[in-house]
């Protein structure tokens, strides 16, 4: 056991070096000034709790991080979590520390393969592939464990106690379906190249989801997207570009990834048109600017964007310097309005806006075709997923069956 000497000796060289060189190396890396001083206080934190248990800051390893930060955020919410696990995964590089990487299992070529084939002839795009590799790995992993694949040993047998472990994990119908058609297509991958049998994809069963319709999230009424649109203070550079970005959603029917993808020539004030950039169907689309949405927009770049070299529309708060915004900072700051809103706490994502976009137009006699261009769907049936009908708007379209004469 250390004697106390040697622990306020080992606290006060923690101290030291999170004030002297650990802040000069945020500040080298362009990280602002508040963000580096919250860092520190942080690590100050952690460099006392360590002394206590006779450690110090600079033995941390990447091992250590989950267990420090979920005895630190006990009542926390999600982003201070994040925020004390990027702070420490920041004080690992400043230390030199490198993240031991795991030897890939024997099969992983298999499952690299398929990916690379999904992309290329497929054009499924980046969401899609990581579903597919959650898919195929856990039953790669089922199948062969840490051992090679040898496929001439799986048998249709295999394939049915794989599904039924599936089943057994207690899923929705419509997410075990999901699951299986990836699973599915593995396996005629797998025909293509000449080592798996066309028994083995029929070995699949299906799965019936006749009266399971997906879930679908609760639609804003007009007075809660009016209410959510006015809770922006727009006398801000952020207030702006956070009604920016909710108004894209919800009058616009853009995804958060498709608002945090856009550039700064995606908005053509001439013609009047945003160009939306590829991000999940794999093809991006031009769509109409309205008045509303373009004077949110130029409102953002004329009065609130920073000053950056940086091409994507929509930046970090001037603080960081004219960074790039990711998905998830634009989805808290949309899920923080929701909160002001008095919106249910259950309202955990941003999506519905998508579906409040969609079902107005319906509400406003735009056919399904209309909105799946709008959305970017390539099927009317996914379209029909956001377009919610009321029952009562649909009494109005019954005739009264005709009588014989």
């Amino acid at each position: 056991m250390q004697s106390h000497h040697s622990t306020d000796v080992g606290l006060a060289a923690d101290l030291e070096t999170i004030n002297g060189r650990f802040r000069s190396f945020m500040l080298e890396r362009r990280y602002a000034e508040c963000t580096t001083h919250r860092y520190q206080r942080m690590l100050v934190d952690y460099a006392h709790w360590l002394a206590v248990r006779g450690r110090q800051l600079t033995e941390l390893q990447f091992k250590d991080v989950p267990h420090i930060v979920r005895y630190h955020s006990v009542g926390r919410c999600p982003t201070c979590r994040e925020e004390r696990r990027a702070g420490l995964n920041v004080w690992l590089q400043f230390i030199g520390r490198v993240r031991a990487v795991d030897t890939p299992p024997p099969w992983q070529g298999w499952l690299d393969d398929h990916l690379r084939f999904l992309a290329d002839h497929k054009g499924h795009v980046a969401a899609t592939l990581e579903t597919h590799r959650l898919v195929v790995s856990g039953y790669l992993a089922w199948q062969f464990g840490r051992r090679s694949a040898d496929w001439s040993r799986v048998s249709p047998r295999d394939i049915i106690a794989y599904t039924r472990a599936l089943a057994a994990g207690g899923l929705r119908r419509t997410t075990l379906k999901s699951r299986l058609s990836s699973f599915r297509q593995f396996l005629r991958f797998l025909v293509i190249r000449g080592v798996g049998s066309p028994a083995l994809v029929e070995a699949v069963p299906s799965v019936s989801t006749h009266g399971q319709s997906p879930a679908r999230p609760t639609v804003l009424t007009e007075e809660q997207r009016r209410r959510l649109l006015r809770s922006f203070p727009r006398c801000t550079p952020v207030g702006r570009r956070n009604y920016a970005m909710t108004i894209c959603m919800i009058d616009l029917g853009l995804r958060i990834s498709e608002v945090v993808a856009l550039r700064l020539d995606s908005v053509d004030e001439k013609e009047h048109l945003l160009t939306v950039p590829a991000v999940k169907t794999g093809r991006g689309r031009t769509l109409p600017l309205p008045r509303r949405v373009e004077a949110a927009l130029v409102s953002y770049i004329q009065k609130g964007r920073p000053k950056s070299d940086c091409a994507q529309l929509f930046l970090s708060d001037p603080m960081r310097r004219g960074t790039a915004l990711s998905v998830g900072a634009a989805r808290q700051h949309v899920i923080r309005a929701f909160r002001q809103c008095g919106f249910p706490v259950s309202w955990g994502g941003v999506h519905r806006l998508r579906h409040t976009f969609a079902s107005r137009l319906h509400s406003h006699g735009a056919d399904l075709k209309q909105i799946a261009d709008l959305l970017g769907h390539r099927e009317i049936e996914t379209t029909n997923l956001y377009a919610q009908v009321d029952v009562r708007d649909l009494r109005a379209l019954v005739q009264p069956w005709p009588l014989a004469s």
